[in-house]
């Protein structure tokens, strides 16, 4: 389940979109840098998991993890119009 916070608070994980994923996911980010909150980061490292596991499942990730090669690269430089 998601955390208590945010549009997709207490949903699950699975089925939920990229752009949710990656919101809880810099929240989990930012939890973790925080030594203030270290009571948390071991349920915040779990969750992590959790959404990468999704986001992998999705074939999302963009950092080349593999899958998602479904269509043409995005527009270059090259692609733009003269000006």
């Amino acid at each position: 389940m998601l955390p208590n916070y945010g549009r997709s608070k207490g949903m699950p994980v699975r089925g939920a979109s990229l752009q949710d994923l990656e919101f809880y996911m810099n929240g989990c980010k930012r939890t973790l840098s925080d030594p203030s909150k270290a009571r948390f980061h071991d349920k915040e490292r779990q969750l992590m998991a959790q959404l990468e596991a999704e986001i992998a499942r999705q074939g999302g990730g963009g950092g080349g993890s593999g899958g998602g090669d479904d269509g043409p690269p995005p527009p270059g430089d090259d692609d733009a119009p003269p000006f």
